[in-house]
């Protein structure tokens, strides 16, 4: 659909902001892209930048190389009718990093009255860049691209064996017995001493999504709960008639700052998704290594947020998440013979052969505990009434954006109030019908992926090679 076209006259109607310092320009991304790449052409993105503490990027947009130099023209334009960052105006300088930019700027009546000035460096704009490359070059690169960037080995031994766990993960589905309301706490000591714990929940309790997240600490657990919360009370609004809402610009002002809280909480996770919906590289190099998946909507996708980024596992993360599935499963599989009324803070140790070029010899302390971090839930609320959008918060990164109902905001299911595993639900019997799996999305972290809309059990393509 083509862009209405604003009259000059409304620009030029917008107030100047004395002291105001954008910085302008078009960029490539080094990301790669199937369909680009094939008519000889490279991403790029449009950035107008304000300058300074209070600064940020008032408005990008993404393109392409051969779009013609007049989009800078239109996104300098937008930034000042519709910015992302503050109320409509003008700056009172612009600075662009070329003449033939400038000269191309100063065509259009909405520069009267705004400075134009050429740096041979614009040090905002520049940052923002490289901040956004990081971020898009993670999301779009194979397991072994990332071991390298990382300085890490990953034989491809060390890829089978962690597909292979990751298949029969999803196998055993224990999704159906697990919830939020426990939390796996497993410690991994190598031969020489060395230890480190992880903390998993298993993600999939009402069928929708599957798969398990682990946080190095439960402070970083906690943390994800904060940041979670903050985001519901930053979007109470969304319960209000469509004419009560914030703008379009500033609810996504609030997202973004809802994403960046979300982001700096350091977890790992691993969601089971459709092919289509994996970073291209990534299936490629399933594929080429022949790497067993459960089917083609069950491709193992392993991410790292933290620091404020998301990006593909690393060698070593890959090897902690593969690890973690294995001890899961061997508690699972060993606790029905243990003399114990209650599973919760019971521990069994596993023992982890060494995979070359992959993982070293463990022994692996498994615990299954009370979740601390758990809100605590107000029974006399209707939870399903507020059903907070927290997969907004990942729609710049994969373009998605369906609802879901966080941990905070459900009642653990799946598990009896003593902690017993509770018989498996009939797999013929959909979830409950809640405006959250209606619309797609009932897993408890923000969603990096799209739902498979498959029963875990079922393997249309079982033993499928990527």
């Amino acid at each position: 659909m083509a862009r209405k076209k604003r009259s000059p006259a409304r620009t030029l109607s917008l107030p100047l902001s004395k002291g105001e310092i954008w910085e302008a320009g078009r960029r490539a991304l080094e990301v790669p892209v199937t369909d680009l790449a094939r008519r000889g052409e490279r991403p790029e993105v449009l950035l107008v930048v304000q300058v300074g503490e209070e600064g940020g990027v008032v408005l990008g947009d993404a393109t392409t190389s051969s779009a013609p130099p007049a989009v800078l023209v239109d996104i300098v334009v937008r930034a000042m009718r519709e910015p992302l960052l503050g109320k409509p105006r003008r700056p009172e300088v612009i600075r662009v990093g070329s003449p033939a930019e400038a000269e191309l700027l100063a065509t259009t009546p909405a520069m009267a009255g705004v400075a134009l000035e050429v740096a041979g460096q614009l040090d905002a704009l520049a940052r923002f860049h490289a901040h956004m490359e990081l971020q898009l070059s993670g999301l779009s690169s194979d397991y072994r691209t990332q071991a390298a960037r990382a300085g890490e080995t990953l034989s491809t031994e060390g890829l089978q064996t962690f597909f292979r766990t990751a298949r029969q993960f999803y196998r055993e589905a224990m999704w159906e017995t697990y919830g939020d309301e426990v939390v796996f706490e497993l410690t991994l000591q190598t031969v020489q001493g060395a230890s480190k714990t992880l903390y998993g929940i298993i993600i999939g309790e009402l069928g929708q999504e599957f798969g398990l997240a682990l946080y190095p600490s439960l402070e970083a657990l906690q943390q994800f709960y904060n940041a979670s919360l903050e985001y519901l009370d930053q979007f109470s609004d969304l319960r209000q008639p469509v004419t009560q809402q914030r703008s379009d610009a500033a609810q996504w002002q609030h997202e973004a700052e809802a994403m960046t809280d979300l982001l700096q909480v350091s977890t790992l996770c691993l969601t089971y998704t459709p092919q289509r919906d994996v970073p291209p590289p990534l299936v490629e190099e399933a594929k080429q290594g022949k790497l067993p998946v459960a089917n083609k909507s069950a491709f193992p996708l392993v991410m790292r947020t933290g620091q404020g980024g998301m990006r593909a596992a690393t060698a070593l993360e890959l090897a902690d998440m593969c690890v973690a599935m294995g001890a899961i499963m061997d508690w699972d599989k060993r606790i029905d013979d243990v003399e114990s009324e209650d599973e919760v803070d019971v521990t069994l140790t596993s023992q982890v052969p060494a995979v070359p070029g992959f993982l070293p010899a463990l022994t692996v302390h498994t615990t299954l505990r009370d979740n601390p971090c758990l809100p605590e839930e107000d029974d006399e609320d209707d939870e399903d009434e507020w059903l907070p959008d927290l997969t907004a918060l990942f729609e710049s990164f994969l373009q998605e954006s369906p609802r879901r109902k966080p941990a905070s905001q459900k009642k653990p299911i799946g598990k009896a109030a003593s902690g017993r595993k509770s018989p498996a639900p009939d797999k013929t019997t959909p979830p409950p019908s809640t405006p959250a799996n209606k619309s797609g999305g009932t897993g408890k972290y923000p969603r990096i992926i799209k739902q498979t809309g498959k029963a875990p059990s079922q393997y249309p393509d079982d033993d499928a090679d990527a």
